[in-house]
């Protein structure tokens, strides 16, 4: 076997493995990206200031109050 079809047949291997590890790339990178959108939708969500609503009733004074504390979703 002379250099030039040992270059050719290392050509035909490097050829082979590139085929045969393509599907396991993609699903690298596939996985990888969505594990990246999960953590940014956990991150994101843990720094969100919750809704909060109240209410109290007094019946002996006969006082009712409501209070209501927007969250970072209406952009406050």
């Amino acid at each position: 076997m002379d250099d030039k079809e040992k270059v050719q047949s290392f050509g035909d291997m490097v050829a082979g493995v590139d085929r045969l590890t393509m599907p396991w790339r993609r699903a690298f990178w596939l996985s990888n990206i969505l594990r990246a959108i999960i953590v940014a939708l956990l991150i994101s969500y843990a720094y969100l200031v919750p809704a909060e609503m109240t209410q109290e009733q007094d019946l002996s004074t006969q006082h009712q109050s409501q209070s209501y504390i927007d969250g970072a979703t209406s952009g406050g």
